[in-house]
C-alpha cells in the first residue's frame, strides 16, 4: 500500500501542474473552479486505478495470462485492465450483461475490448446502429437464461411453488411488477422512476380492483435504491412506497419480494417491465409480458418489435393493457408472436448459451488445453464412438422458417430426413393440413418425440433406409427436407441418386448445408484454427464439407436443378455486407489473410452461415 500511495501522490502532483499550466493559458470559465473538479474526481479515482495496475502486474508475474474477461469496458478500474491488457498484447473479451433495449449510452459506442459477445440479433442491430464493430462481436445467447428450457417445462410447478411460499390464491391470475431503476449515465436519467413507475402501477392495478377484476399482485422489486428513496427502511424501497401510498391495503392485497427473479417470470400470467431485460425473461419462461413506456425510456420509440408478443403501453393505458393479457383470447395471441420472437432475443434458446461462451473462451485461447480427469472431457470423446445417437441439445428445436417457406408446390406427401424431434416437419403440417408428413431419424430419443407430431417416424441411418420398403411409391413424394443431412453421409451423392426417383412430378427437395467458405472459418484457418464443436458449421461428426460452387456441383451431378438459393446469414460477420456493398469489388484485410476484388455475391457467400437450397427434378 506504501507503494501504490506514493505512485497516486505522484501521479497527481504532476497532473496538477499541467492542469494550472492549461487552465492559465486558455480561455476557460472559471479555471479555478474546473481545476477543483477535476481534481477532486482524480483524488478520488486514481487511487482504484493505480491500485488495479499494481494487482495486474502481480497477477502477471504469477500466471501465464492469456486473456482478460470483463462485463463491461467503461467503468475505471475494467477499462484500466482493458487498457493495460492491450499494452501487454493480451486479447479481451466483453461478456454482455443485458440487452439494449432503450438506448445503448452513446459511451459504449467505441468498444474497447477486442471481442465481445451478445445475446441475440436483436443485441447485435443495436450495437451496429450506433456505431459498434460488430466483426468481432459473437451472439452466444445468455448464459443466466439457459435455465428458462427447463424452466418452461414447469410452469405449473412454479406457479404451486410461489402460491403455496407467499400465500396467494392458486385460482386467480398473477401479475407481477418488476422495478426499475436509473443508472446515472445519461444527461436524461430520471432518479425518480423507481417510485413514479410504481405509482403507475399501483394506480392501474386500483383501478382494476374497482371493476372487481381480481388477481394476485407481486411487486419484484431490486436491492440498493435509498438514492431514489430515502425515507426507505434499508434495502426495502418499495415495501416503504407501498406502506405509505396504500396503507393497510398493501398488506391485503399486495406481495413484496426481493428475490427468485426467475421462477416470478414463469409463474406469473402477466410480467409488467419498464424497458427492463427481465421482459425477454417473462418471454423465455413463456409468459405474457407489458412494457411501461416513460419519457425516459421511449425517446427514441418502442423498445420491443410490434411482432414480439410485448405489449407497449403508457401509465394511462396499463389498466387496460393489464385486462386484456388476461383474456385467454389476447393471452393465446401474444404467445404465437412470443413463440416466434424467443430466438431474435436469445440466440437458439436452447439452454446452453454457456457452453458456447466456453466454447469462445476455448477459441481464443487455442494454446491452452484441458487437463484430461473424469470430470472432463475432450470433444472427441464426448462426441465419437459413443455408442447409440442420442438427441443433440437444442438441434432443429425451432423451425427453420426461411427455408421451410421456400417450399412452393402444395405437397400432399412430405418426408423430414433427419427429422430429430419435428420440428420443421410440424410446421410443414401446420401449413399444409392436408399432407400426410412422415420423419426419418436415427436417434432413438429423438424419433419418439417426433413421433407425437408427424404421422409416421422411421428410425434408422439415413444411407440403410428404403422408404420403398418403409411404404412410399416411387413417383409420390412431394416434398423432402434435409436439413445439415448431407454433411454426415460417407456418400452424399448416392443418397441424392436414391431420393430422386421418389419424387412426383412436381416434387421439390429443401436442402440446407453449412458453408465452408465462411469467413469466420477462413481467418480462423489463416491462424492455424480449426475447433470442432458438438453442432453447428465444425460439428465433429460432420464428413463432408462442401463450398457453394460444389454443393451446386453435387446438385447437378445427381439430377437436380437449383430452383432457389438463398443465403442464411452468419450474425457474426453479415454487417461487412451492408458495410462494404456500395464499394465492392475490393480487397477484404481479415487478421492474417487478405481476399482481393471479393464481388458482392462473393461477400454474401462468404457471411453466410449455411445455404438454403430447393431443388427439383431436372429433365
Amino acid at each position: 500500500m506504501p507503494v501504490i500511495k506514493q505512485d497516486t501522490d505522484n501521479l497527481l502532483t504532476n497532473f496538477g501542474f499541467h492542469l494550472q499550466s492549461f487552465v492559465h493559458g486558455q480561455n476557460v470559465l472559471d479555471p479555478q473552479q474546473l481545476a477543483n473538479t477535476i481534481d477532486s474526481r482524480l483524488s478520488e479515482d486514481l487511487a482504484t486505478i493505480v491500485y488495479s495496475l499494481h494487482c495486474l502486474e502481480a497477477a502477471n508475474k504469477i500466471f501465464d495470462i492469456h486473456l482478460l474477461v470483463v462485463t463491461d469496458d467503461f467503468t475505471k478500474a475494467n477499462l484500466t485492465a482493458i487498457l493495460w491488457a492491450r499494452m501487454q498484447g493480451i486479447k479481451s473479451l466483453r461478456l454482455g450483461h443485458g440487452v439494449p433495449l432503450c438506448e445503448e449510452y452513446t459511451i459504449l459506442a467505441s468498444r474497447v475490448t477486442d471481442y465481445m459477445t451478445v445475446f441475440g440479433q436483436r443485441c447485435l442491430e443495436e450495437y451496429a446502429d450506433i456505431g459498434v464493430d460488430i466483426s468481432k462481436v459473437v451472439i452466444t445467447g445468455h448464459p443466466m437464461w439457459d435455465q428458462y428450457t427447463r424452466l418452461r417445462m414447469q410452469k405449473s410447478h412454479c406457479r404451486a411453488q410461489v402460491c403455496q411460499k407467499y400465500g396467494l390464491r392458486a385460482d386467480i391470475p398473477i401479475v407481477v411488477f418488476a422495478t426499475t431503476y436509473t443508472a446515472y449515465l445519461t444527461a436524461h436519467s430520471c432518479p425518480s422512476i423507481h417510485a413514479d413507475t410504481a405509482r403507475d402501477f399501483f394506480i392501474a392495478c386500483r383501478a382494476l380492483r374497482e371493476k372487481n377484476i381480481v388477481f394476485n399482485i407481486v411487486i419484484k422489486d431490486r436491492l440498493g435504491w435509498q438514492r431514489e428513496y430515502p425515507q426507505a427502511q434499508g434495502d426495502k424501497v418499495l415495501e416503504t412506497l407501498l406502506l405509505d401510498i396504500l396503507g393497510e391495503e398493501a398488506q391485503e392485497h399486495y406481495r413484496y419480494v426481493l428475490d427468485e427473479g426467475p421462477l416470478w417470470a414463469t409463474a406469473a400470467d402477466v410480467v409488467i417491465g419498464v424497458s427492463s431485460n427481465y421482459l425477454i425473461e417473462a418471454m423465455l419462461a413463456g409468459t405474457n409480458a407489458i412494457n411501461l413506456l416513460t419519457y425516459q425510456n421511449a425517446v427514441i420509440g418502442p423498445n420491443f418489435a410490434a411482432d414480439a408478443g410485448i405489449v407497449e403501453v403508457e401509465a394511462h393505458q396499463l389498466a387496460d393493457a393489464i385486462l386484456s393479457m388476461l383474456n385467454p383470447e389476447e393471452k393465446a395471441s401474444q404467445q404465437q408472436k412470443i413463440q416466434q420472437a424467443m430466438e431474435y432475443y436469445n440466440y437458439k434458446n436452447d439452454g446452453h448459451a454457456t457452453e458456447r461462451v466456453v466454447q469462445l473462451l476455448c477459441d481464443l485461447t487455442p494454446n491452452i488445453y484441458p487437463v484430461p480427469s473424469q470430470s472432463v472431457q475432450f470433444i472427441w470423446q464426448k462426441c465419437l464412438d459413443t455408442g447409440p445417437v442420442s438427441l443433440k441439445t437444442g438441434h432443429h428445436a425451432v423451425p427453420l422458417y426461411n427455408l421451410l417457406n421456400m417450399l412452393s408446390n402444395n405437397p400432399h406427401t412430405f418426408v423430414d430426413i433427419g427429422c430429430r424431434i419435428g420440428s420443421n416437419a410440424s410446421y410443414i403440417k401446420e401449413k399444409f393440413p392436408h399432407c400426410t408428413v412422415w420423419g426419418v431419424e436415427m436417434s432413438q430419443e429423438a424419433a419418439r418425440m417426433a413421433a407425437t407430431r408427424l404421422d409416421k417416424v422411421i428410425i434408422g441411418k439415413f444411407e440403410e433406409i428404403d422408404l420403398g420398403e418403409a411404404g412410399l411409391a416411387q413417383g409420390t413424394l412431394d416434398g423432402a427436407l434435409l436439413v445439415n443431412v448431407l454433411e454426415y453421409l460417407y456418400n452424399p451423392w448416392d443418397f441424392m441418386v436414391r431420393l430422386r426417383p421418389y419424387l412426383s412430378e412436381q416434387g421439390q427437395v429443401l436442402i440446407s448445408v453449412y458453408n465452408l467458405r465462411n469467413l469466420m472459418l477462413m481467418d480462423g484457418i489463416s491462424k492455424g484454427i480449426f475447433p470442432y464443436a458438438e453442432e453447428g458449421l465444425l460439428d465433429i461428426t460432420h464428413i463432408r464439407f462442401f463450398t457453394l460452387r460444389e454443393l451446386l456441383k453435387l446438385c447437378q451431378e445427381t439430377g437436380y436443378r437449383v430452383a432457389k438459393l438463398q443465403y442464411s446469414p452468419d450474425v457474426r460477420i453479415w454487417g461487412l455486407v451492408d458495410r462494404f456493398k456500395a464499394a465492392l469489388p475490393r480487397n477484404i484485410e481479415l487478421d492474417r489473410l487478405t481476399l482481393k476484388n471479393v464481388t458482392l455475391e462473393e461477400l454474401m457467400e462468404m457471411c453466410s452461415l449455411r445455404f438454403y437450397l430447393l431443388l427439383e427434378k431436372a429433365t
